[in-house]
């Protein structure tokens, strides 16, 4: 039964991923609420692609050496 198991869940591992993800996204509404919810899932997902993608990351790395420089010139 348990390498029936653990077979089946090789062998969907995709399905077992969506579905977990499904039940926390529906756990996250229940328990914050629909906005607080999607608000959080948004900045997850903002944070997923500012590190997964390196040419975003390097990007807010330039604006925020900008951003700094033009700080600390008026001081």
């Amino acid at each position: 039964m348990k390498e029936k198991f653990v077979e089946f869940i090789k062998n969907n591992m995709s399905l077992v991923i969506g579905g977990l993800l499904g039940f926390l996204i529906a756990l996250l509404f229940i328990i914050l609420g629909f906005f607080r919810a999607l608000f959080l899932i948004l900045l997850t997902g903002i944070g997923a692609l500012i590190g997964g993608v390196p040419a975003v990351r390097r990007k807010i790395v330039e604006w925020v050496d900008i951003i700094y420089e033009k700080i600390s010139s008026r001081f």
